[in-house]
């Protein structure tokens, strides 16, 4: 049901089942600004179990919104995000980008925890903050502009910065805190900031690009089995070839470390048992990881928390 909370208007939340049934959003509006075009602004924060059973219930067709930019920040969970007649695979704090009208879905690709930001801002309103000096969607419209990929995979400095603003957003909310709308407002200014940063800078080394071919089954390859994966020597006789080469082009072409690909599906899906009620040691091992100090030290500088207080936030939000 939906429950409007009394301590500031801009709250909604809405809770649909329980458990590995659950789905969570919690939808903040903008009310800083009164009477202004720039209130139209929404950020829903989503995380949804997925099952055999919902993944085949859900209709994933490609959809677009009119008039409407949406924005992406990926969490955790384990899908494709489809761009046109593109397919990605985003890891966690990617930032995932639509223009009005642009054809887009998600592909949940096998039972899992989906955790991630949608934000929604009507062009009318993108012009009314340009109009005042803050362009917040100048990468957006330059990206499509110039035929550049949507996705932004922010450098380390920049993820960690984003993940903490998101966090003390959603924190905010969850402790409805009395000025939780002056935060979430704040943050999201600093985000769009970052944002607009990344892209502009010096290079677009921050694009990715769909993943094709030897990338592409690289991406399948870890993605399928990360949980058995001892040495990334064994991925490149998967797809028979050079582990050195395939370590450099996975790297130039993702902007990303093969091990650190790996790592991230790892902590993705250990937020996927932690929020299944398994312990934090449960987690760690059957996600793959040999090390339990290396797991809780790999999720903390990801998600800037323990995966023990991630384990008692995602219960009050789900159960």
């Amino acid at each position: 049901m939906f429950m409007r909370c009394s301590y500031v208007e801009c709250i909604i939340r809405l809770t649909v089942g329980k458990g590995v049934n659950a789905v969570a959003v919690t939808q903040w509006k903008l009310k800083m600004l009164e009477g202004s075009i720039k209130n139209n602004i929404r950020i829903d924060f989503i995380e949804s179990f997925e099952t055999e059973e919902t993944i085949r219930g859900k209709n994933w067709e490609p959809h677009a919104h009119t008039g409407m930019h949406e924005i992406g920040i990926y969490l955790c969970g384990e899908v494709n995000v489809r761009h046109g007649d593109d397919l990605y695979t985003p890891l966690s704090g990617d930032v995932n980008f639509f223009l009005p009208d642009e054809l887009h879905c998600g592909v949940i690709l096998k039972p899992c925890l989906v955790g991630r930001v949608n934000i929604f801002i009507p062009e009318e309103t993108a012009e009314a903050y340009a109009a005042d000096g803050f362009d917040l969607l100048a990468f957006c419209r330059d990206a499509g502009e110039h035929g550049r990929p949507h996705v932004l995979r922010l450098p380390s400095d920049a993820l960690q910065e984003m993940m903490h603003l998101v966090s003390e957003m959603r924190d905010a909310i969850d402790r409805s805190v009395l000025n939780a709308d002056a935060i979430v407002y704040s943050n999201f200014i600093k985000l769009f900031t970052i944002f607009n940063a990344v892209y502009f800078s010096d290079s677009m080394e921050h694009l990715v690009p769909p993943p094709t071919g030897m990338i592409r089954e690289t991406c399948e390859y870890i993605d399928a089995h990360y949980g058995e994966i001892e040495n990334l020597s064994e991925v490149a006789d998967a797809i028979h070839v050079n582990g050195a080469y395939l370590s450099s082009v996975f790297k130039r072409r993702m902007n990303i470390a093969m091990s650190d690909y790996l790592n991230y599906r790892r902590l993705s899906r250990s937020r996927y048992f932690l929020a299944a009620g398994k312990s934090v040691t449960e987690a760690c091992f059957e996600a793959g990881f040999s090390s339990m100090s290396y797991y809780i030290k790999l999720f903390r500088k990801l998600y800037g928390i323990t995966p023990g207080v991630y384990a008692e936030q995602i219960k009050v939000r789900l159960l």
